[in-house]
């Protein structure tokens, strides 16, 4: 560069000391550090507005679903006789309904909009439903397993759990916060949405179109984050 720069002055007739030289290249220096500087504080400000905008969105969804508790450890067996626990659903959004297999009343209502809700998210991995009986005593694995089949459950995807009347009491109330009547029979037609880390993040009235259509859209918002 030093001998280019020599070259193209001496063609253009300039006559050139070595001091005139030294301070042409400095200048050419400056000017080139000084563009450097420019481009490196340009490519930061770009990373802070992307951060920025990262830590807005962030705080949006925060607000519009923030989180209101945390699911309690648990292990209860699903209708396939296998053991489940908070662990399993790590990285998944997920939905929780307390039912019971010969509950007359909301119970099938409950179940048909679940069902609904699973074939909305057929197509995706991440989406999982939980429904736990009330009513352990009557409700083994093999009669789970007989309900969920007449709603076409998934049984990857759509977990019916069974325990110790115990266990599933402290669950609803101190893990989902939701509790009961005079009886456990007299439970809750809330659903519970989950996010991947076990936060709660809302309740919905399993009975209401509107609230199922309330609930889908928070399920989307929590898969996008």
């Amino acid at each position: 560069m030093v001998r280019s720069v020599r070259r193209h002055l001496c063609i253009k007739g300039i006559s050139m000391t070595t001091r005139t030289y030294a301070l042409v290249m400095t200048v050419l220096s400056v000017i080139g550090l000084v563009a450097m500087l420019f481009a490196m504080s340009a490519i930061e400000k770009d990373r802070q507005a992307v951060a920025e905008r990262k830590s807005a969105e962030f705080t949006a969804q925060q607000e519009i679903l923030p989180v209101i508790g945390h699911v309690t450890d648990f292990q209860l067996q699903d209708q396939s006789g296998a053991m489940m626990k908070l662990a399993d659903m790590d990285n998944k959004v997920w939905v929780v309904d307390f039912i019971f297999t010969s509950c007359p009343g909301v119970c099938p209502k409950m179940s048909r909009s679940m069902s609904t809700l699973q074939s909305d998210f057929a197509d995706v991995d991440d989406v999982h439903f939980v429904s736990i009986t009330v009513d352990p005593k009557r409700d083994s694995p093999e009669v789970l397993a007989a309900y969920a089949e007449k709603y076409d459950a998934n049984h990857v995807r759509w977990h019916f759990l069974t325990g110790s009347e115990a266990d599933i009491k402290k669950l609803s109330t101190e893990g989902f916060m939701i509790g009961f009547g005079d009886e456990m029979i007299n439970h809750s037609s809330k659903f519970t949405l989950v996010d991947r880390k076990g936060n709660l993040r809302g309740f919905y009235t399993g009975t209401e179109p509107e609230e199922i259509d309330r609930l889908r859209a928070d399920i989307n918002t929590l898969r996008s984050m």
